[in-house]
């Protein structure tokens, strides 16, 4: 009897050592397993203007960059300012991998050497740059408008898309004394478009500097600036500022309506951001809400810069998943030169790209514009 219970013991403890066997053997395969998959893994830091968007914090792109691409990206704020005079090092006294900007005009003045007069430190150099994260400047208005706007010539369609085609006649539309009566429709009031509060690279700044650029044909040199500014205050003194936000007054322009906002001037990842987050109400818009693309508009965009001879985090933002992420939760184009959106999977109705943009000022003439007109 005593021999048999000493035989169960045996075999009992035996079986625990084989159990404990197999696991040591499965912990030490997943250990392989573990480097395998982070070999060649890159951690990459930057520094990130603090008023471009927060992309680089959202979970699901990390996950992608860290599962598929094995980046990991560590960010660092600064003002854009800072970003083009201070000495920019990691904690450890590194250089940055690359520079996320908030604005175009902030990458092409950083590539320009240092004002050390202005206290401007010496800045690394920039191996390639892109656009990065873009969205255009449009025009929002109603149905009724824009179906007087197609018929005066002023607004012509191209499959399906909305382009202000005829922008000198757009400009004597907003510019002069023109009632909404005038042209036929039932609104009261002058002709105009709508924007918000005046401030750096917000939607109103863009829309002045398109309007700035029309009126020049594209000539804002430092020299005749202050001319085309003078002319320019019969157009921007009939702008009626309420809203402290891009996004206010276009929350404001849906709920309101046409008769208290029928034209506003506005970024298009407000629309693209409003359907995805609000399906069913805009559903109830959608006929009514039309978007006007400058036919030549302005983009809004946060640039970066690398400084390392790798670009892994721009090479891994080709990724389609990624993309479709940027585009349904921030309305953000992901633009480094490659990217035809398939638009289909959205509840708006966009253009695949955007093919025509002008270029921008210089960060010294479009700061002298901001100055004047505040």
């Amino acid at each position: 009897m005593e021999s048999n219970v000493q035989s169960v013991k045996y075999n009992y403890m035996k079986g625990w050592i084989v159990v404990f066997a197999i696991l040591f053997v499965l912990a030490i395969l997943a250990g392989v397993v573990f480097n395998v998959t982070t070999i060649g893994s890159k951690k990459l830091e930057i520094a990130v203007s603090s008023s471009a968007t927060d992309v680089l914090s959202n979970n699901k792109v990390r996950d992608i960059l860290k599962d598929k691409y094995k980046v990991s990206v560590k960010e660092t704020y600064y003002s854009d300012n800072e970003l083009i005079k201070k000495e920019l090092l990691t904690n450890n006294k590194k250089i940055y991998n690359g520079i996320i900007f908030g604005d175009k005009k902030y990458l092409d003045y950083y590539k320009t050497p240092a004002n050390i007069s202005l206290g401007e430190k010496e800045r690394d150099t920039v191996k390639t740059s892109y656009s990065f994260l873009t969205t255009p400047l449009v025009i929002y208005t109603w149905d009724s408008i824009l179906n007087v706007l197609v018929e005066k010539g002023i607004v012509s369609e191209v499959s399906g898309t909305y382009y202000i085609t005829n922008m000198n006649d757009f400009l004597e539309l907003i510019s002069g004394n023109n009632k909404w009566s005038d042209i036929g429709l039932n609104i009261e009031g002058n002709i105009n478009v709508e924007t918000e509060s005046l401030k750096p690279y917000n939607s109103a700044a863009a829309f002045y500097e398109l309007l700035l650029l029309s009126i020049s044909n594209g000539d804002l040199s430092e020299n005749n600036l202050n001319q085309v500014l003078s002319s320019f205050n019969e157009i921007y003194s009939k702008k009626n500022f309420l809203s402290s936000s891009d996004s206010d007054l276009f929350d404001l322009f849906l709920r309101l309506g046409i008769n208290s906002k029928p034209m506003i001037a506005g970024y298009e990842s407000e629309i693209i951001k409003f359907s995805n987050e609000y399906p069913d109400v805009y559903a109830t818009l959608k006929d009514k809400v039309k978007i006007l693309y400058p036919a030549s508009t302005i983009m809004s965009s946060y640039p970066i810069a690398t400084l390392d001879d790798d670009g892994a985090l721009v090479k891994s933002f080709d990724d389609k998943e990624i993309q479709e992420i940027i585009l349904k939760e921030y309305g953000l184009r992901v633009d480094n030169g490659t990217v035809n959106y398939d638009v289909s999977t959205l509840n708006v109705s966009i253009p695949a790209t955007i093919k025509n943009s002008v270029d921008g000022m210089k960060l010294e003439t479009y700061n002298k514009m901001i100055g004047y007109l505040k």
